[in-house]
């Protein structure tokens, strides 16, 4: 597994690695500041409980030290990786893959690396650097693709690529529109 967990880490046995995946890089709470990994959303940021700002990246269960500081791109580069890794063993012998992907690309808070946001000449900043986040996942898409037809995996793959919102139409900041269809994000 690769990204955003979000599925409950108040014990070891509620990790990733502990729920049926082999290996899991990414962040457990609900968001994250896509290049510092710091927990922007939770409560233990705030000073009135007295903890203070926390790095939130693990993998295999225990803080990804090396992967601190690193864009939130990793999770493209760990897929890729994992990919790789199960073609040479695994495949060869018949074995299937199930990778579960939680992209953290499209949410709070809005940043991207200016190679992205620069594509776009809205009007808003805020409509360039979400149509940037946009173009990563898509990039991110290009790269899992790729890496699968390279190991030759693509022929027998089932890609399912879900949204759980949409764009975010209020609350963090209007970055966009699901028009035709109503609602949004912290709608």
């Amino acid at each position: 597994m690769v990204g955003k967990w979000h599925q409950g880490f108040y014990a070891p046995q509620y990790l990733p690695t502990s729920r049926g995946f082999d290996s899991y890089l990414g962040f457990l709470s609900g968001c994250e500041d896509h290049l510092s990994q710091i927990n922007c959303c939770g409560p233990c940021n705030q000073t009135e409980y007295g903890i203070g700002k926390v790095i939130d990246i693990f993998g295999d269960g225990r803080p990804a030290y090396d992967s601190h500081g690193l864009w939130n791109g990793y999770t493209s580069k760990r897929a890729v990786d994992v990919i790789a890794n199960h073609s040479t063993a695994e495949a060869a012998e018949g074995a299937p893959l199930f990778l579960y992907m939680a992209l953290h690309n499209t949410h709070a808070p809005f940043q991207i690396p200016a190679q992205y946001s620069a594509q776009y000449n809205y009007s808003l900043p805020l409509q360039n650097t979400w149509a940037g986040m946009v173009s990563q996942v898509d990039e991110t898409l290009a790269n899992v693709t790729a890496a699968l037809k390279s190991a030759a995996m693509w022929d027998e793959t089932l890609l399912v690529m879900a949204g759980d919102n949409g764009s975010p139409v209020c609350g963090w900041g209007a970055a966009g529109s699901n028009a035709p269809l109503r609602g949004g994000k912290a709608r």
